[in-house]
């Protein structure tokens, strides 16, 4: 063992030796920073842990119950991936128009109004649903 003079020293002093110096080593390791990862060739295990507290200067990644969070300097947590979860009801194909392609002679009332209620039922109000679905999984701010 290096650093040692096991000369004439007796089971003591070396067992109070080595203590010594696993309690120094046990200190550095606590406060040690982590490597910074930049590549891997594999999967990143995250072990589940309570959740920490913030720390300035940067932020702490950690997994509880097997999901993914990030905790911010001021105490926000945010959760990580998993947040867009899919609609429950996709929004389904608008059906045809129901208002003639063509007219005969000066549009009337009725003919606009026939018009009207084919935009908006097969393309206003679809579009709309389709807005609040991606609003819903978090795609965008709601307004």
């Amino acid at each position: 063992m290096s650093g040692f003079d096991a000369t004439g020293a007796t089971q003591i002093k070396i067992i109070q030796a080595l203590e010594n110096r696993i309690a120094a080593l046990e200190s550095q390791v606590r406060t040690r920073l982590g490597a910074p990862v930049t590549r891997t060739s594999g999967a990143l295990f995250i072990p589940n842990v309570s959740e920490p507290s913030p720390q300035s200067g940067g932020v702490k990644v950690y997994a509880v119950s097997g999901g993914l969070r990030v905790i911010e300097p001021d105490g926000t947590v945010h959760e990580v991936g998993g947040g867009v979860q899919p609609a429950e009801d996709a929004p389904t194909y608008p059906a045809s128009f129901t208002s003639p392609a063509t007219i005969g002679g000066t549009p009337t009332a009725s003919n606009y109004n026939d018009l009207r209620a084919d935009v908006v039922n097969q393309l206003f109000n679809p579009l709309r649903g389709l807005i609040q679905i991606g609003r819903d999984a978090g795609f965008w701010p709601s307004s």
